[in-house]
C-alpha cells in the first residue's frame, strides 16, 4: 500500500449504546491507518498468558508475591537522553522508539540553542536533527565538543540528509554516528548500542 493511500485510509468502528430514553444510538468512529500510527503509539502492554500457562511463566518472590522475570523487564536502562528536533512529531517518534528499547529518562529540546540550555553533565547520550532554527545540529555538536562536560558525550544525528558529503560534514563536526530518516526502533537500538560499546574517545 502506498504512503498516500495509507495516510488517507480510515477504518470505521461501529459502536452503539442506548440513550436515557431507551432509544438505540449507533455511530462510526474513524480510526487512522495502523501503519501510520505504528511508531507513534506507545508500546502496548504485554498480554496475559493463556489459562493453564500462568503457572509455567510465573516467578514468585517473598511470601508468594508475583515477580516479573528479569529477561522481560523494560525501562531498566538508566542512561539519560537528550532528544533535539524542531518537529514535535519527530521528537515523539524518537522518544517512543527510545522507550520501546528500554530508555525512559529523556529530555526534549526544540533546537540546538534550547538543547545547549538544557544540557548538563547528567546527559549520557544526544540524539539530534540537523536542520533546525536558531542553531543547527552540527553547530550544537561543535558547541558541545568545546565544553568539558560535552567533549565525549555520544551524539547520534537523525536526519533526512543522506548525501555522502553531508555525512562527512556531520562526522567532522563531532557527530559519532548517523541515521537517515525514516528509521525503525531496531536500527536506532543498533546505532546506540554501537556507541555505548565503543564510546567516543
Amino acid at each position: 500500500m502506498s504512503n498516500v493511500a495509507c495516510r488517507f485510509l480510515h477504518v470505521a468502528r461501529r459502536t452503539s449504546h442506548r440513550t436515557a430514553h431507551g432509544a438505540r444510538h449507533e455511530a462510526c468512529t474513524p480510526l487512522k491507518c495502523p501503519a501510520e500510527l505504528a511508531i507513534l503509539a506507545p508500546e502496548a502492554p504485554p498480554t496475559r498468558p493463556a489459562r493453564g500457562d500462568e503457572g509455567r511463566h510465573r516467578i514468585t518472590g517473598p511470601r508468594g508475591t508475583r515477580r516479573t522475570p528479569t529477561a522481560t523487564r523494560t525501562g531498566s536502562r538508566t542512561m539519560k537522553f537528550l532528544v533535539v528536533d524542531d518537529s514535535a512529531t519527530m521528537r515523539r517518534i524518537v522518544v517512543n522508539s527510545l522507550q520501546r528499547i528500554g530508555y525512559t529518562d529523556i529530555v526534549e529540546a526544540e533546537d540546538g540553542l534550547d538543547a545547549l540550555n538544557k544540557y548538563d553533565a547528567s546527559i549520557g547520550f544526544v540524539v539530534t536533527d540537523w536542520n533546525m532554527p536558531n542553531m543547527t545540529g552540527t553547530e550544537l555538536v561543535q558547541s558541545l565538543r568545546q565544553r568539558d562536560d560535552g567533549r565525549t558525550v555520544p551524539v547520534l544525528m537523525v536526519t533526512a540528509r543522506s548525501v555522502r558529503e553531508d555525512i562527512i560534514t556531520a562526522l567532522e563536526a563531532g557527530v559519532n554516528n548517523y541515521i537517515v530518516k525514516p528509521f525503525t526502533p531496531q536500527v536506532l537500538k543498533e546505532k546506540i548500542d554501537s556507541l555505548i560499546v565503543a564510546p567516543a574517545a
